[in-house]
């Protein structure tokens, strides 16, 4: 097993650069932790100017990756909607797809963001992983709720909802373990 991890997007290129790149952030640092101490490989690399992040360049680092049936992809925010649609154009088998806070809609708030959410969301995608996992809270951003009613309304997902995680970021749930996550990862 080989596990993916990849990151939302920051608003501004200041806050990109606040507290520590954003695959050094929040859960990310105690996950890569966990699955190293029982050896599971496993890659949380930074995506380039995830404060205007581009597909394309976010697709080059990406499929650096070894990514096949033994493969568990993990997305948080935006980062889901890089997953799927990258599942969409390539059609490749993986174990498991992981979502943390899915953004996958075109909003007019977040104009920015709209090359990497660009794609068609249909129950084809379900046959490309054993399964998939929706995590979300009721307490984080209306977009994100939003995208996760979508992929539930579209593909057959296990979603765990919980009332007060936020956008599942350390200032949110107020610590960095996330263990429900290693859980579904593990199980």
């Amino acid at each position: 097993m080989n596990v993916v991890i990849v990151h939302g997007a920051n608003d501004s290129e200041k806050s990109a650069f606040e507290g520590g790149r954003e695959n050094t952030r929040h859960w990310f640092p105690w996950l890569r932790r966990e699955l190293d101490e029982r050896g599971i490989k496993f890659s949380s690399e930074l995506y380039p100017k995830d404060w205007e992040p581009n597909y394309e360049e976010w697709k080059r680092i990406f499929e650096k990756n070894n990514i096949d049936e033994n493969t568990i992809l993990v997305g948080h925010s935006l980062g889901c909607g890089f997953i799927l649609r990258w599942m969409a154009e390539n059609k490749k088998k993986v174990k498991k797809v992981i979502l943390v806070a899915p953004y996958i809609l075109d909003s007019p708030e977040l104009p920015g963001l709209k090359n990497m959410v660009s794609f068609e969301l249909d129950s084809s995608l379900n046959d490309l992983w054993d399964k998939l996992v929706v995590f979300s809270s009721e307490d984080d951003y209306d977009s994100v709720l939003k995208s996760a009613e979508k992929i539930k309304g579209k593909l057959d997902p296990k979603h765990l909802s919980f009332k007060d995680k936020g956008h599942f970021t350390k200032g949110d749930m107020g610590k960095e373990e996330f263990p429900e996550l290693l859980e579904e990862l593990l199980s």
